[in-house]
């Protein structure tokens, strides 16, 4: 089974949902239903929904929407986990059993040693204790608190989002891969093969542009530890769905049909604790 590790949904008009200038080609309703029939054609059959907008009302409403959609695996929410508050916000939301971890915009955060702060590592200490994961939301500046966090709270399971968003200028590629290299050592971190292209200046890319940061984070954290994810709808800001999976295709190449189960679906089940999934290889691959 191939599954899409990183995707939001929205609809324009909740007031937890994210916010967009009126020409963006992101303000619009993105939903299961807008997505099928591209999905169908990359034979991805299920996916994880993560947040967008930083609010728990937003995490209970991808909940809901997940028992209406089988194609919405597991979500990764929000909470705020500088709240003395947030354990029982967990337990709250963890009724429901497809709230599979958190995440937070640690990027758009002012402070440059927020994920290390005292509330925040507390907070991360209750998300462990439950179980979930984390999803890193961060930038290249941030890798460096990320082995520290891992020292902290050495039980919680952690993914780099999109690569940590690495610049594609050679002088930064240097110090995003040794600061990586790093974070690649603590065996309970993996890392998404996501959002690559969202990154990239609309139609000024091309897909060998991605190669060495791809083959770069596969070489740092090998086979079972990185996941396909597309990113979308976000990634409609500078290609199309299909273009976010092909490019990621591309520059895996070559690859053998028994690492491509592991990347585009496997280590997303393992990573997350998705379960009752029946794998396949797709013939195409």
């Amino acid at each position: 089974m191939v599954i899409d590790a990183h995707q939001h949904f929205w609809k324009v008009g909740h007031s937890f949902g994210p916010r967009f200038e009126g020409g963006s080609v992101l303000n619009r309703d993105f939903l299961p239903a807008h997505i099928k029939p591209v999905r169908d054609s990359c034979g991805v059959q299920r996916t994880v929904a993560v947040q967008a907008a930083g609010s728990v009302d937003e995490t209970r409403w991808l909940l809901q929407l997940a028992k209406k959609s089988a194609y919405i695996a597991g979500v990764v929410g929000w909470v705020d986990l500088t709240s003395p508050d947030v354990g029982r916000t967990l337990d709250a939301l963890m009724t429901d059993s497809r709230l599979r971890g958190v995440s937070h915009a640690v990027e758009a955060e002012a402070d440059p040693d927020w994920l290390v702060r005292e509330d925040v590592v507390r907070g991360l200490r209750d998300v462990s204790r439950r179980g979930l994961t984390y999803d890193l939301l961060v930038r290249p500046r941030h890798l460096k608190h990320v082995v520290a966090l891992a020292d902290r709270v050495p039980d919680l399971r952690m993914v780099v989002d999109h690569l940590a968003k690495p610049s594609h200028e050679s002088a930064t590629i240097e110090q995003w891969s040794a600061d990586l290299a790093a974070v690649a050592r603590v065996p309970s971190v993996y890392c998404k093969l996501s959002g690559i292209i969202a990154e990239a200046p609309a139609g000024r890319w091309k897909p060998a542009d991605f190669k060495p940061l791809v083959e770069t984070a596969v070489e740092l954290f090998g086979h079972d530890r990185v996941m396909f994810g597309r990113d979308w709808p976000a990634c409609l800001s500078a290609g199309t769905y299909i273009d976010a999976y092909e490019v990621l295709v591309q520059a895996l190449r070559p690859i053998s049909p028994e690492v491509f189960a592991k990347i585009f679906g496997r280590n997303a089940q393992n990573f997350y604790g998705l379960t009752d999934m029946e794998y396949f290889i797709s013939p195409q691959h």
